[in-house]
């Protein structure tokens, strides 16, 4: 059995829908499915993770119908085809269906026609389920909410020892995003920095596709507190060790959920606003607003007001803990080969 995955990972869309489609595809190779990626180009960095992951990789020049078609063609009529891909739509799937027995779409938006045998969508938000009512065909299986989110197999182990966190705040995550074209990671640091609190440690995480690499370690050169860290592939351990988390939401959200880690959350996308405004409403996170809008000042008096108030962020260690198990990438899985 053959599985093929159609996503993309670039600056200027992050890497979070190859890195959720991995989570995906490492499950289907240990059931025993061939399983290969349909990308436009990666960068190093990417490849060598599909490749690590035991996965092939067809590079495609543009979206045609065509193209895909003599993909799946040459590889004998996959099984399943994942489709995690905002910019191909409904017609895109009508000309390949014909050539795979079964195809996933993974969305985020609920406002898009598809037509497939799978529609994944990892997110909540008030309607979620009858967003799609209308979207898809009745034989159509929907997998909706966190307990489908599809996260990698290191959180579920690293939740087994993940602790509800006290509320005090003796080490910050900081982490926006493989690429944070925008530099919001200076302007979280700096609100850190303007607290003037030296008995709390930061764990700075730098994205892959990051452009800001060198003016972000200039920055805490002389932070003995700080400790920087590079296209980590142990998030999940930094997590654990951390107290609270600030930076951006996307598949992450679920992650720091998994570990019940509280978190102080901006956004780039009106997509991601509707879902961490939700969270936020149900004391599951704090939402600072959108990224751009939000000041050093406001993250230095946002970090101040919780610590004085440790109970809030307890709360939502609770809350995000309750939320996300980690299983949701087998519950996929079993979805699909039933």
């Amino acid at each position: 059995m053959q599985a093929l995955f159609r996503v993309d990972a670039a600056p200027e869309i992050g890497s979070g829908h190859l890195i959720r489609c991995l989570a995906l595809a490492n499950i289907l190779v240990e059931r025993g499915l061939h399983v290969s990626f349909i990308c436009r180009r990666l960068n190093k960095g990417f490849e060598s993770l599909i490749n690590k992951n035991g996965c092939d990789i067809f590079y495609i020049e543009d979206d045609s119908p065509q193209a895909i078609k003599k993909i799946c063609t040459n590889n004998s009529g996959p099984s399943y085809l994942v489709i995690d891909n905002y910019g191909l739509n409904i017609e895109w799937e009508k000309a390949i269906r014909p050539f795979v027995d079964k195809v996933m779409v993974i969305d985020d938006m609920g406002s898009r026609e598809h037509i497939c045998d799978f529609l994944l969508d990892q997110n909540l938000y008030k309607g979620l389920e009858d967003h799609y009512k209308s979207l898809v065909s009745g034989n159509c299986q929907m997998l909706l909410g966190p307990r489908f989110a599809l996260l990698r197999k290191e959180f579920a182990i690293a939740r087994q020892k993940t602790r509800v966190r006290s509320g005090l705040i003796k080490k910050i995550l900081i982490f926006f995003g493989g690429s944070d074209m925008k530099n919001i990671t200076k302007n979280i640091l700096e609100g850190v920095f303007l607290l003037k609190r030296q008995e709390i440690a930061v764990n700075l995480v730098i994205g892959v596709d990051n452009p800001n690499k060198t003016e972000l370690q200039h920055l805490i050169k002389d932070k003995a507190t700080v400790f920087c860290y590079h296209n980590v592939e142990n998030i999940a351990e930094l997590m654990l060790e951390s107290d609270l988390f600030i930076g951006s939401a996307g598949i992450a959200t679920w992650e720091r959920c998994c570990l019940g880690l509280p978190s102080m959350v901006m956004t780039v996308t009106e997509n991601q606003a509707r879902i961490i405004e939700y969270l936020a409403r149900n004391e599951i996170l704090d939402y600072l607003g959108d990224a751009q809008d939000v000041t050093a000042t406001d993250i230095r008096d946002r970090i101040d007001y919780f610590l004085s108030n440790s109970e809030i962020l307890k709360r939502y260690s609770e809350a995000s803990f309750k939320l996300v198990d980690g299983l949701g990438v087998q519950r996929c899985a079993n979805a699909m080969f039933s």
